[in-house]
């Protein structure tokens, strides 16, 4: 449990140093898109799950769990996101619309 707890801290602070220094770092030095990349997608949580799961410790279906977990996650933020893009509803524009005419 102390491992697991560990390694979420250490996905915290990767990823809020990641946020903080990406302008800062030369994302096209493969070590800093590495690094950049891993800690966006916190995968040191993803990784101890997985050794332990391989070395018996708990079973791998908690690092499938786990995995499948992260990239829904994923996938509902990138879904929002591109939601969040769009200019104007189309309520909005139909309102705009029949209050000029």
């Amino acid at each position: 449990m102390i491992f697991l707890a560990f390694a979420a801290l250490l996905d915290e602070v990767g990823n809020d140093f990641v946020d903080k220094r990406k302008n800062k770092l030369d994302l096209k030095r493969f070590s800093h898109r590495f690094v950049v990349s891993f800690f966006d997608q916190r995968w040191v949580l993803k990784v101890v799950i997985l050794i332990l799961g391989l070395i018996g410790i708990i079973p791998l279906v908690f690092f499938l769990a786990m995995f499948s977990f992260d990239y829904a996650y994923l996938g509902v933020s990138l879904y929002s996101k591109t939601k969040q893009n769009i200019k104007l509803p189309l309520a909005q524009i139909t309102k705009n619309y029949t209050s000029v005419t």
